[in-house]
């Protein structure tokens, strides 16, 4: 049995021992082979899928990519993005995605049990490098006003994920995130943008 992070984090050796030591039907359609894969590392096909479509070394094996049933890596891409969207976080979570996938992702949540969508919202699942000179913009927003509540959230959500960009303060000795960089977030949102 494997976890979503072993596959999220595997190099491309352990990678290629996982799957050569798995074995699919040949002649089932790429849906069957992906559910009997993800069956035999005790995965659902979404974990698989968004595992190994997170995965940086999986680019690089097409091996792995066509025991999915996919011919290029972009095809994987497009299933993980569905998965991840349409999976309702039943055991994928925000902290399920590393600092190693650089896209910038325009999602709705809905709730399970009324169904209402949310009005959309970009999740950042990487600190994205800072853009202009407004580190207090954390959410990036481009329309005025800049600075609101929306940047509190979000620098909280980066604080409590750990992502490097919540180093406000620029410090390099352990801990790297403390109460310090709280205090510097607040100082440059009292200072304010003049552009995003």
């Amino acid at each position: 049995m494997f976890s979503f992070d072993t596959l999220l984090r595997a190099g491309a050796d352990e990678l290629l021992a996982i799957f050569s030591a798995t074995r699919s039907t040949e002649s089932l359609d790429a849906d069957l082979r992906r559910e009997q894969l993800a069956q035999q590392l005790g995965l659902r096909v979404p974990q698989l899928l968004c595992g190994l479509g997170f995965n940086a070394a999986v680019p690089g094996l097409e091996a792995v990519q066509r025991a999915l049933g996919f011919t290029h890596f972009e095809a994987l891409v497009a299933a993980r993005n569905y998965a991840f969207i349409h999976d309702v976080y039943r055991a994928l979570t925000i902290n399920n995605i590393v600092e190693s996938d650089y896209a910038i992702y325009n999602v709705k949540v809905s709730d399970a049990c009324t169904g209402i969508l949310t009005a959309g919202a970009h999740l950042y699942p990487v600190s994205p490098p800072p853009t202009g000179d407004c580190y207090a913009n954390c959410d990036f927003s481009t329309v005025f006003p800049f600075l609101n509540a929306n940047d509190f959230q979000c620098f909280l959500g980066v604080f409590a994920a750990g992502m490097s960009r919540a180093n406000c303060d620029g410090s390099t000795a352990g801990p790297m995130l403390t109460a310090n960089d709280f205090q510097c977030f607040l100082n440059k949102f009292s200072a304010g943008c003049s552009a995003p």
